[in-house]
């Protein structure tokens, strides 16, 4: 253990001593110096290290295979790295190639590796295809090209004019929205959904639309001044919801509430963490940490917050249906709600003869009265929780 600390200790500060010699006149340039496979390997366990406190992985985990990742001139722009704990599958870690960027792009704690459940959707064959990175959740393959299925192809607004080029080359074959930012696998009619029923009609045609189970929770109908900030509205209404059982004195006011979740996120807590950027507000991956910083903050050291990847309709289900006040955090990479974070409240599942429409309902902050989210295709999202333990 000894031995990999420094090795990772040493590997640290070489990425952070070459990061300041990179000259910005280029665009490839910017992004700082390519790292390599086994570079990347030491920068996944070391996040794996930082994070078993809070996740499903222990120090078990190992690397058990690195794919690279390419960007749209084949340059390699990230590696995906299966993991194993204990010779079973523990999900994996996607790694930038590049010092000058965030290194760890996104990740799953638990399941199968991303390249396994690709490889069928994509048409990929791992041994002599290349896999594409388009930005988080998003990939394609030389395979889903040249066969133009594109079911998988996605793409948010930051990483469109970085991909302008591949891109360019497809938005005939696949239907792009611009607005939404990629395909509209979440309401995917572009629009905010008030009714889902009224939605099921617009999207897939007038018919009987039964309801199969449904739950909703109060949510206080907070509404935000500024959107980087969705993430402290959320977590600051997620912690007002339970506030009784979370809080030896409870706020009398929800606005007071998030003004202190605000203080802590930009660096006043009992750590000195800065968790929120004005222009990008907090990293997902950040919310669960955010969350269990602010819970001592205030004086709580009984409850925690995770946040996961997968999963996000079936855990926030769970969620309402065996408490009666506790809320989660919905963080929606595409869509309507794209790179925002809502409240969830309730969920609404509904049938029409042999499909099933999946919907949480949710506070997004622009809306006084909830809104519902279409959890039924693939969704990019994460859900962060908040509850007892340690």
């Amino acid at each position: 253990m000894k031995k990999i600390g420094c090795f990772v200790l040493s590997v640290v500060l070489f990425l952070s001593s070459i990061s300041f010699s990179v000259s910005a006149k280029e665009p490839f340039e910017q992004r700082g110096i390519m790292i390599d496979e086994e570079t990347a390997s030491v920068v996944a366990l070391l996040f794996v290290a930082s994070r078993l406190e809070y996740s499903n992985w222990s120090n078990a985990v190992t690397v058990s295979s690195i794919t690279p990742m390419y960007d749209a001139n084949n340059i390699v722009d990230a590696y995906c790295l299966s993991l194993t704990d204990d010779e079973s599958e523990a999900g994996y870690i996607v790694v930038s190639s590049w010092t000058g960027t965030n290194l760890i792009i996104e990740f799953a704690d638990e399941g199968k590796s991303l390249t396994k459940d690709t490889a069928s959707l994509l048409e990929w064959n791992p041994d002599s295809d290349k896999l594409y990175y388009l930005g988080g959740l998003a990939y394609t393959s030389n395979q889903n090209i040249a066969k133009k299925t594109g079911l998988a192809i996605r793409y948010s607004n930051e990483t469109a004019e970085m991909q302008k080029e591949f891109i360019e080359k497809f938005e005939d074959t696949w239907q792009i929205d611009n607005n939404g930012g990629g395909l509209c696998f979440i309401n995917n009619s572009g629009e905010e959904i008030d009714d889902p029923v009224q939605y099921l009609i617009n999207v897939h045609g007038s018919g009987i639309y039964s309801p199969v189970s449904n739950k909703s929770k109060y949510c206080f109908p907070y509404l935000m001044e500024n959107s980087p900030q969705c993430s402290i509205y959320a977590l600051a209404a997620v912690i007002y919801g339970s506030q009784n059982q979370i809080l030896a004195t409870p706020y009398s006011n929800y606005y007071d509430l998030f003004d202190d979740c605000f203080d802590i996120a930009i660096g006043n807590n009992s750590y000195n963490i800065v968790y929120y950027s004005s222009t990008s507000g907090v990293d997902v991956g950040q919310l669960g940490p955010l969350g269990r910083t602010t819970l001592i903050t205030l004086g709580n050291t009984t409850w925690t917050a995770s946040e996961n990847l997968w999963g996000a309709f079936e855990k926030a289900k769970s969620e309402l249906d065996a408490y009666p006040s506790r809320l989660s955090c919905l963080s929606i990479a595409f869509g309507y709600y794209n790179n925002h974070t809502v409240t969830v409240s309730g969920y609404e599942i509904l049938s029409k003869g042999s499909s099933t429409y999946k919907f949480l309902r949710v506070q997004d902050g622009w809306h006084s009265s909830p809104r519902y989210v279409d959890m039924s295709g693939i969704n990019p999202c994460t859900i962060t929780r908040v509850f007892p333990g340690s």
